[in-house]
């Protein structure tokens, strides 16, 4: 309520407002991208494979060398990685992909919350003023704890129940949103003061 209303030549999403969705579009892809990555190659329990080997994975290199004739084929296919895994069984895991979606939920839930007010901070404008937000994302939260800790939903929606180690990690890819979105608040209200759109 701060702001003049907009001019009627005034486009609805102007340059800055499209960069913002870049920036936190960007963040929330690199998040989701880098919690899959981190299951394979970082994960403790996981099978601390080296990004080559995961690229290799992925591209389907590990599947064409399994093709090959007599022992070698077998031998590609049966490679083994730390804690136990080989490259069948990493083909068939669901919980890299699980740990990427529930990074990408929990970010949208977060958000949503940081979306409370286009430029205020939540330091003056906090989520719980929304009673109705808040009720909309604890529900979406659990209903994908539910999803993914459910026989029918994880055979439905092909995911895995995470751990408690996971979902910390989901927690630390998540979590910068809100710095992002501060940071991007912050510019967006220098922005306002120089153009004069704040009384």
């Amino acid at each position: 309520m701060d702001r003049l209303p907009r001019r009627r030549s005034e486009p609805l999403v102007d340059g800055w407002m499209l960069m913002r969705y870049l920036i936190i579009g960007g963040y929330v892809g690199i998040a989701t991208v880098m919690s899959f990555v981190w299951w394979f190659c970082f994960n403790r329990y996981g099978p601390l494979m080296t990004f080559g080997q995961l690229r290799g994975l992925v591209d389907g290199e590990a599947l064409s060398h399994g093709h090959q004739s007599g022992a070698a084929g077998a031998a590609s296919t049966a490679q083994s990685f730390a804690n136990g895994y080989t490259v069948q069984s990493l083909l068939h895991d669901r919980s890299p992909s699980t740990m990427a979606l529930s990074t990408l939920v929990t970010i949208e839930m977060l958000v949503a919350l940081a979306s409370v007010a286009e430029t205020s901070s939540l330091a003056t404008v906090p989520p719980w003023r929304n009673a109705w937000l808040l009720t909309a994302v604890a529900a979406s939260l659990i209903q994908h704890v539910l999803v993914i800790s459910w026989k029918a939903g994880q055979m439905i929606f092909e995911v895995k129940a995470l751990t408690s180690y996971e979902w910390s990690r989901v927690a630390l890819f998540a979590f910068p949103i809100i710095i992002v979105e501060e940071l991007v608040k912050f510019a967006s209200r220098r922005r306002n003061i120089a153009l004069g759109r704040i009384h």
